[in-house]
């Protein structure tokens, strides 16, 4: 039998990754596990998946918001506000910068140099209705990430030792250059306690600015479209208020009531797993062709500007250039 024109097949074989993802067997793996089955057995809700991604996303980023304390993020964050909007900073440009160099995809470039900024696949999805890319190009820069947060994995404990770094210096460098939390804590975890609770708390208080980062997408890529005489729409990330909204609320009933948490916590783990639904229907969007219009561009300058960061950031930390900021830090951290 032909699976690949059996509609009942397909049908079968969709259904038990969706399943899988819904009750959290394959978390992370969603993205590879649709772009497996869309390039193997062809996706035959195509124009569904396209449509249900992007609100499935704007949804589970609000969810996502419950779970985060507000204050104690930007008690976090403040401490550390200059080297956080330099390293942004210099990274976006470093990213404007290569693209052009590069001619690479102009969507697909500003996605992977927000997901190397700030926090990786997180960041990337968040990005994703703000700069009007397409599902490919969401896949693209996702892959791309993700294979950097693997190679990450195994090089920063390595390089850490090699550079004889502290473990509060290792969990700094680790929020700056590695792209995903997961990853983040992955790697921390193999040098130590410390830099697990460094890196972590300082890679959480970067993803605020997830939010202003955000919006000014939204608004350069519109006048950007519009000089250009685009039809592509850039969408308005609405969801990003509604983020801030549930961040807020339930940080306050949290606080207020102390069993709210399970309320919390549960719809937390909603939109950890539309995040990774989403992911899945970004897979499946993905197909051969796509992927030859792309070509290796993108991928050449998610190496070189992780490469770059990873540099900088372990040359500003080794030569003490933000130390008080470092001490800083840990006073912050000391004090809760």
């Amino acid at each position: 039998m032909n699976l690949r024109h059996d509609p009942t097949a397909k049908t079968l074989i969709l259904l038990v990754p969706v399943l899988a993802v819904i009750f959290g067997f394959v978390s992370s793996y969603a993205l590879l596990a649709g772009i497996f089955i869309s390039l193997t057995l062809g996706n035959p809700w195509l124009d569904r998946t396209k449509l249900i991604a992007p609100k499935i996303l704007s949804y589970s980023i609000v969810a996502l918001g419950a779970g985060m304390n507000l204050m104690d993020v930007l008690k976090a964050g403040y401490s550390g506000l200059t080297y956080t909007f330099i390293t942004i900073t210099l990274t976006l440009a470093a990213g404007y910068g290569l693209a052009k160099v590069l001619k690479s995809n102009l969507e697909t470039s500003a996605l992977v140099t927000v997901g190397t900024a700030i926090c990786g696949g997180s960041a990337i999805a968040a990005a994703w209705p703000a700069v009007g890319a397409k599902s490919n190009q969401v896949s693209m820069a996702l892959g791309i990430v993700f294979l950097l947060n693997s190679a990450a994995l195994l090089v920063f404990p390595t390089l850490g030792h090699w550079f004889g770094f502290s473990q509060t210096q290792f969990g700094l460098w680790a929020a700056l250059a590695i792209h995903d939390t997961s990853s983040v804590v992955g790697a921390t975890m193999q040098y130590g306690l410390e830099a697990l609770r460094v890196g972590t708390t300082i890679k959480l208080a970067r993803a605020v600015w997830i939010i202003p980062l955000t919006v000014f997408l939204s608004w350069a890529f519109r006048n950007i479209k519009k000089n250009s005489h685009s039809d592509q729409k850039v969408k308005r990330p609405w969801f990003i208020l509604g983020f801030l909204l549930s961040t807020c609320f339930f940080s306050l009933m949290t606080a207020k009531y102390p069993n709210f948490a399970v309320v919390r916590d549960t719809v937390e783990w909603i939109g950890k797993r539309g995040l990774v639904m989403t992911l899945f229907f970004i897979g499946l969007n993905m197909n051969l062709k796509s992927i030859q219009e792309m070509g290796f561009r993108p991928a050449i300058l998610g190496v070189v500007l992780w490469i770059f960061v990873l540099g900088l950031s372990a040359l500003a930390i080794s030569k003490g250039w933000i130390a008080l900021d470092l001490a800083s830090f840990q006073r912050s951290v000391a004090a809760r």
